[in-house]
C-alpha cells in the first residue's frame, strides 16, 4: 500500500441512509486513491454474512412440504427446510391472549375476576391450549387454515411462557404412536395427527436457539404419563432425525434433569456421539443441517462442555473441540463471533494458572453469588494468595462469560471480595488492567455485567477509571476492540453514559449553545450515545484505521455495518475530536466520510458542519479548499455553509486562489465588498503576492 495521497475515486458512494440534497446531483470531485480500491468505505458496510435469521413463521409457509397434507407420514426429518420458520419465544409474565378470535374457549381477560390467581390462570391458558392442539387439523390441503391455527397456539404460548412444558408434552403425547412406533399404538391409518409439523419445528429450533434445547429437556424431566415414564430419548432424536449438533445441545440439557434415568441416558449420548458432533462441528460432511446451526447455539455447546464436561473430557478432547470449532469458521471464511470466541476462552480461562479462583466460583456454583453471605462463606475457603488482582480479573471473565453472564451475581463477588481480609488490598485498576489478555473476546451482556459490577467502584474511589474497561492502551489490541466494540454498542437503556464518573467526552451540549434548534435537538441525542466517550472514539478510530490490515479485520467484526453506518453523524463529530496526530488512513477515512455532509447528502449535515467548525475549524476549511481544488463548482456549496454557520469571513481571509473565488461569488450574492477584501489582501500579501494569485 502506497504512502503517497493520491485523488478520491470517482465511484464515492454514500451510506445507506443518505438522501440527495439540494445538490445532491453534483458528482463528487476526483478524490484519492483509498486502501479501499473501489469501495470508497462503502459506507464501511461491508462485512460478515448475515446471522440466520430467527424471526417470527411467515403467514404462508414457502413450500408445500412445510404443511401437513391429508394423510402427514413421517417424512419431514429435521434435514428438511423449517415448517413456517423459525420461532423465538419471548419471555413474559403469565397473560392470557385475547386475540385468539375464533378459539373454542371464551376469551379470559387478565384483569377477570375469573382469573385470580397465577395457578386458575395457568389452568385456563393450558386448557385453552389443549383444545387447540386436539382440534388443529389436516384440511386437505387448505393450509391458510392451518397457518392461522398454528399461529394461534404460538402466539398463546409465547404469551405465557411457564406453560411450555406442558405444551411439548401433549405434542409428544398426541404423537406417540408414530415418533415411537414400536412402543405405541401407531394411527390407524399411519397418518400423523394436525399437530405433528408444530412438533417438528420445536425440534427443528434446536439448531437456532441455544435456550430451546433448555426447555425442551425440562419437558421431558417428568415420569407423568407413559411416555416419559421412561422415555425412548435416542429414539426421539432418531425419529426426527436430529444433526449431531443438536443431539449434543439436547443430550447436555438432559444432563441437568432432576430425573436420574434422564440424566443417565443423556450422558450415554453425549459419549456416543461425541466423534460425530465434532466432525459436524468442523464441517468435515459439509450439508445445510450442520451449516445452519446458529452461532449463538455452538457457543452454548461449548459452554456447558466446559462447565459440565462428561467422564472421558480431559486436554485431547478440549483441543478437538477448540481445532473443530475454529476449522468451522475457516471454511465459512468468516471470524468467529464474540460469543464463540468468548466460549473458546472459557476453556483456556479455567485452565490457566491464575484461574484457580474462577474454578473454585465454577465448583460452589452461581446459587452461591446469590446473596452476599453465601458469596462471603465461599471466599473463607480460598487462599489469600488467590485474592490478587489477576485471579480476581479471571473470576470476573468466567463469572460474565459462562451462560453468556445470565447466571453469576458479578455486583455481589465484588462486595464479597471488598469486604474480604484480603480485599482491602486490591487496586481494581489492576483488576481491569487484567482483562487484557490475548484470545478474548466479550458480547455486549457479558460487558455489561463487567461494567455493572465495577460502576459502584468507580463513584467511590477517585482513582479508579472505569473508562480503561475500553480506553487507554492495551496489550492485546484484539482483546481491547472487543471491549470497545461492546461498549459501543450499548443502548441509552443499557448504560447511561452521562452517569459515568469523570467521562472524558468529545463533545458536550454546552459546545452548541448558540447553534440552530435543529441542531441542538440532534445534539441532545448524540451526547448520550458511547460514541461521545473520547477514549471509546479514540480506540476505535485508531485501531480500525491503523492499516489495511486491522480494517480488514474490522470488516470481518461487521464494525462498519454495526457500529459506524447506523451512527454515521455521531462518528465523524467524535473522531473529528480525536487528538492528533493522525495516520494516514484516519485522515483519508474521516476526509471520505466528510464529504456527503459537505454535499448535503446526509440528514442532520448542519450538526456536522457545526461540530466540526467547533471542533477543529482549520480541518474543515482545509478540506474545503481542497475538495473546491479538484471540483470549482462546489464553490456555490461551500458559500452555502459559510452563510448558514457565520464563516464567511473567517475563510476570507484564506490567502490561496480558492478565496479569491469565494470573494467574488460572495460579491455576487451582496455579501462580500470587492474593494475592502482587495486592501486587505494586498496589505497582508503584497502586490505581486496578489496579483499573482488573481
Amino acid at each position: 500500500m502506497s504512502d503517497r495521497p493520491s485523488d478520491f475515486p470517482q465511484d464515492h458512494s454514500l451510506p445507506t441512509n443518505s438522501r440527495p440534497g439540494a445538490r445532491g446531483t453534483r458528482p463528487p470531485p476526483t478524490q484519492p486513491q483509498t486502501p479501499w480500491p473501489g469501495t470508497a468505505i462503502r459506507q464501511l458496510q461491508r462485512g460478515g454474512p448475515a446471522p440466520i435469521s430467527t424471526s417470527a413463521t411467515p403467514s404462508r409457509p414457502p413450500t408445500t412440504a412445510d404443511s401437513p397434507s391429508s394423510a402427514q407420514r413421517i417424512t419431514s426429518p429435521l434435514g428438511s427446510s423449517s415448517p413456517g420458520g423459525v420461532v423465538r419465544f419471548t419471555r413474559h409474565s403469565p397473560s392470557v391472549s385475547l386475540s385468539t378470535a375464533g378459539s373454542p374457549t371464551s376469551s379470559i381477560g387478565p384483569h377477570s375476576t375469573t382469573a385470580s390467581s397465577p395457578n386458575q390462570l395457568k389452568g385456563l391458558v393450558v386448557t385453552q391450549l389443549d383444545i387447540l392442539l386436539r382440534t388443529i387439523k389436516d384440511d386437505g390441503g387448505e393450509t391458510e387454515r392451518w397457518q392461522a391455527q398454528a399461529a394461534k397456539i404460538r402466539r398463546l404460548v409465547e404469551e405465557n411462557m411457564e406453560v411450555y412444558p406442558e405444551y411439548f408434552r401433549r405434542l409428544l403425547q398426541s404423537n406417540a404412536g408414530v415418533v415411537f412406533p414400536n412402543a405405541f399404538r401407531q394411527p390407524a391409518d399411519g397418518a400423523a395427527a394436525g399437530n405433528y409439523q408444530l412438533l417438528v419445528q420445536e425440534l427443528q429450533k434446536i439448531a437456532q436457539d441455544p435456550q430451546q434445547a433448555v426447555k425442551i429437556a425440562e419437558a421431558l424431566d417428568t415420569s407423568d404419563g407413559d411416555v416419559f415414564r421412561d422415555l425412548d430419548l435416542q429414539g426421539l432424536m432418531d425419529h426426527f432425525r436430529l444433526s449431531p449438533i443438536a443431539k449434543i445441545a439436547l443430550a447436555l440439557s438432559c444432563r441437568k434433569a432432576a430425573k436420574s434415568e434422564l440424566r443417565t441416558k443423556g450422558d450415554a449420548i453425549l459419549t456416543s456421539n461425541f466423534s460425530s458432533f465434532l466432525s459436524a462441528v468442523a464441517l468435515k460432511q459439509p450439508s445445510s443441517i450442520n451449516t445452519n446451526v446458529s452461532d449463538e447455539v455452538i457457543a452454548s455447546i461449548i459452554d456447558r462442555l466446559v462447565q459440565d464436561p462428561p467422564r472421558t473430557w480431559g486436554e485431547e478432547q478440549r483441543e478437538n473441540l477448540k481445532y473443530a470449532t475454529l476449522g468451522r469458521y475457516s471454511d465459512l471464511k468468516k471470524r468467529p463471533p464474540p460469543t464463540v470466541e468468548s466460549a473458546i476462552a472459557l476453556m483456556e480461562l479455567l485452565e490457566s494458572s491464575d484461574g484457580r479462583l474462577a474454578r473454585h466460583i465454577q465448583r460452589a456454583g452461581p446459587e452461591r453469588t446469590a446473596t452476599l453471605e453465601a458469596c462471603r462463606d465461599v471466599l473463607t475457603g480460598v487462599p489469600t494468595q488467590d485474592i490478587a488482582y489477576r485471579p480476581i480479573a479471571m473470576a470476573l471473565l468466567f463469572m460474565a462469560i459462562a451462560e453468556n453472564g445470565e447466571a453469576y451475581d458479578l455486583g455481589v463477588f465484588v462486595q464479597a471480595i471488598r469486604q474480604h481480609r484480603a480485599g482491602a488490598k486490591i487496586d481494581w485498576a489492576d483488576v481491569v488492567q487484567g482483562f487484557d489478555v490475548n484470545k478474548l473476546s466479550v458480547t455486549k451482556k457479558q460487558f455489561l455485567v463487567i461494567y455493572n459490577a465495577l460502576l459502584p467502584l468507580a463513584r467511590e474511589y477517585t482513582n479508579f477509571d472505569i473508562q480503561n474497561l475500553w480506553g487507554g492502551a492495551w496489550n492485546a489490541p484484539d482483546t481491547q476492540l472487543s471491549f470497545v466494540v461492546a461498549f459501543l454498542s450499548t443502548t441509552p437503556d443499557e448504560l447511561d453514559v452521562s452517569q459515568i464518573p469523570n467521562l472524558r467526552q468529545s463533545f458536550t451540549l454546552d459546545d452548541f449553545q448558540g447553534a440552530s434548534a435543529s441542531v441542538r435537538e440532534f445534539a441532545e441525542k448524540a451526547v448520550k450515545h458511547p460514541l461521545v466517550s473520547m477514549d471509546a472514539t479514540a480506540a476505535l478510530f485508531t485501531m480500525i484505521f491503523q492499516s489495511q490490515e486491522s480494517y480488514n479485520r474490522a470488516q470481518q467484526m461487521s464494525i462498519p455495518e454495526s457500529l459506524i453506518n447506523p451512527n454515521m453523524t455521531t462518528f465523524v463529530c467524535a473522531a473529528a475530536a480525536v487528538p492528533k496526530p493522525w495516520g494516514q488512513l484516519q485522515d483519508q477515512a474521516l476526509k471520505q466520510l466528510f464529504f456527503p455532509f459537505l454535499l448535503k447528502q446526509h440528514e442532520n449535515y448542519d450538526f456536522v458542519m457545526n461540530a466540526l467548525w467547533r471542533i477543529e475549524k482549520q480541518w474543515v476549511a482545509t478540506r474545503m479548499v481542497e475538495f473546491y481544488t479538484q471540483d470549482n463548482n462546489l464553490i456555490s456549496i461551500i458559500y452555502e455553509h459559510a452563510m448558514e454557520h457565520g464563516w464567511l469571513e473567517v475563510l476570507l481571509t484564506i490567502q490561496s486562489t480558492f478565496v479569491l473565488e469565494l470573494a467574488m461569488y460572495a460579491h455576487g450574492k451582496g455579501t462580500c465588498d470587492l474593494d475592502d477584501f482587495a486592501q486587505q489582501h494586498v496589505s497582508n500579501m503584497g502586490v505581486p503576492a496578489f496579483a499573482s494569485a488573481i
